[in-house]
């Protein structure tokens, strides 16, 4: 019986963008993604999340990513990732998926 399984591969020439999850946004470098996808990891901390070319996060307004989770999506590369959480805490990793 054969299965149907898809293997997600990170390039080694990609680096991934690591900051400290602070109270007020922060913007990633500019993300170039060949295959249209980026992974976001948290740890210690939820964050809100904003993608675009200049974009702003928002407690209040930006969608959630929770706590030590681990997301994958879809991304138009060349824009960057905006991030915010409620208390200084924790990391975010932000990598692109090719």
């Amino acid at each position: 019986m054969a299965l149907n399984t898809s293997i997600t591969t990170l390039d080694p020439d990609n680096t991934a963008y690591v900051a400290s999850i602070t109270t007020s946004s922060q913007a990633s470098t500019a993300i170039a993604t060949g295959s249209g996808m980026i992974r976001i990891s948290t740890q210690g901390n939820h964050v809100h999340l904003a993608f675009g070319a200049t974009p702003t996060a928002s407690v209040t307004t930006s969608f959630f990513m929770p706590t030590n989770s681990t997301e994958f999506f879809a991304f138009k590369s060349g824009e960057k990732v905006a991030f915010i959480g409620n208390s200084a805490a924790g990391s975010i990793s932000i990598i692109a998926v090719d």
